[in-house]
């Protein structure tokens, strides 16, 4: 069953560059305890329910847990076991509205290279490149990870559906995982960006490249410079306030979710490209009111050596501060 852990605390404003049948945990908020998937909340205690019965979490805070079905969510609770696929309950009373500290943490997954007897999605040289939109659904998977779309059986730039639903997934043989946080400084009122943008000329130092001689360890052809081949997966919420915007630079494949429908969209195997969110914009199509608490969720895949860019400005307030891992 996917693991769901909480740690740290979310930034509040900011910019970055670059199921089993027991329930999945999707969002904790506030302190409050578990629900009866079987995940502790922070300073909370377990629920004493059982999975399709459950009850609310006893811990204390304004999160308070959301449990199996037939159990009851505290105030500003998330997750809700369904029998197999987890349930995203907004509720905005249960979130911080303040700032957070500089931390905002995702998972990081590493592929061996197809050339190295690895993923035939990462350094697999039959694969087409160039930007490619719409290789994956509009709307984010019940599991809270990207569909593929028809697109990724069919246009070359992914071997199959099979192999993409990989990616973002904890999956033993096939790829390694480890948590990294983005290394934020936070300016009140300003947009601050994390830029990680290679720069051909000093490739030993520059670019995004959080695992090198991590996991399955750096591309051995032809330099052993960098870990090339991973994805980044990052899970957030943020409370809408009107005006904020969300633009990405960088290679390859991006995507981010916002209330978990399409909003970025940069699929493919290609140099580094842009892409912008205009929350007001998207508001009535997508559900957004202000003052209400909605989920971001960010995909990044880097698959071919050389360059990798990760860039991202925006003004959105994240106010969920405890970092979100779904494996």
């Amino acid at each position: 069953m996917p693991r769901t852990t909480f740690a740290g605390c979310l930034i509040a404003t900011l910019a970055l560059s670059a199921c089993g049948s027991s329930g999945v945990a999707r969002r904790s908020a506030g302190s409050g305890g578990a629900e009866s998937g079987g995940v502790t909340g922070v300073g909370g205690s377990t629920g004493v329910g059982s999975t399709g019965v459950g009850s609310t979490g006893a811990g204390g805070g304004s999160g308070g847990a959301v449990s199996g079905v037939g159990g009851a969510p505290g105030s500003g609770g998330y997750l809700a076991s369904s029998g197999g696929n987890p349930t995203l309950i907004v509720d905005a009373g249960g979130m911080d509205a303040a700032p957070c500290e500089t931390n905002l943490t995702g998972i990081v997954r590493d592929f061996r290279a197809y050339d190295q007897g690895g993923h035939p999605d990462f350094e697999n040289k039959f694969l087409k490149s160039g930007l490619t939109t719409g290789l994956v659904e509009q709307n984010l998977g019940s599991d809270f990870k990207p569909v593929p779309s028809n697109l990724a059986d069919t246009g070359g730039q992914i071997t199959s559906k099979m192999t993409f639903n990989q990616w973002y997934r904890d999956t033993p043989g096939v790829n390694l995982s480890t948590t990294w946080t983005l290394p934020i400084v936070p300016v009140p009122g300003q947009v601050v960006t994390y830029a990680a943008i290679y720069d051909p000329s000093n490739p030993a130092t520059s670019g995004f490249f959080p695992i090198d001689g991590q996991l399955f360890g750096n591309y051995p052809n032809p330099d052993s410079l960098h870990n090339y081949h991973f994805t980044f997966e990052l899970h957030t919420t943020f409370l809408y306030q009107g005006g904020e915007i969300f633009t990405f630079y960088g290679d390859d494949d991006l995507w981010v979710f916002i209330n978990g429908k399409l909003a970025v969209d940069l699929g493919g195997l290609h140099p580094p490209a842009s892409g912008s969110a205009d929350l007001d914009a998207l508001a009535g199509s997508f559900g957004l009111v202000t003052g209400q608490t909605y989920p971001l969720d960010l995909f990044n895949a880097e698959r071919n050596k050389w360059g990798s860019t990760f860039q991202v400005q925006t003004s959105i307030g994240f106010n969920n501060c405890q970092p979100i891992l779904i494996y």
